[in-house]
């Protein structure tokens, strides 16, 4: 699909060349990290999370990226075209974003916490 657009791009000249040619290469980039990302998941995971356990992290792994990449977009189209300012429609959306990154390493630092708890508690009992 990627190719398909940039092939689109080049054969419409809708961008200007050299513009095009320094995305076309930032995005080339970008897929290239995207893959090497997902194939090198399970065995951070497995690390992690050892390997009794790694094939339920990887799911709910999935299932959080997969729900994420489907509300996202969601998400940021309803503030785009919910702002009454044009001026500050992204503004809002960074705000938004903010938030939600808050909101996740609070989580990170909670379940951290907890863990640390746990795994203390366990080794007092040996």
């Amino acid at each position: 699909m990627s190719i398909a657009v940039y092939a689109l791009q080049i054969f419409t000249h809708s961008i200007d060349n050299g513009t095009l040619w320094l995305i076309v290469t930032m995005l080339f980039l970008i897929n290239a990290g995207y893959g090497g990302g997902f194939s090198t998941l399970p065995v951070l995971l497995e690390q992690h999370f050892g390997m009794k356990s790694v094939s339920t992290v990887h799911g709910l792994a999935l299932s959080a990226w997969a729900f994420a990449g489907l509300s996202g977009n969601q998400l940021a189209s309803f503030v785009v075209s919910h702002t009454t300012e044009a001026a500050h429609r992204y503004s809002a959306l960074i705000s938004i974003i903010t938030v939600l990154y808050a909101v996740a390493l609070a989580s990170i630092i909670a379940v951290t916490l907890a863990t640390k708890g746990k795994s203390a508690n366990a080794l007092s009992s040996r």
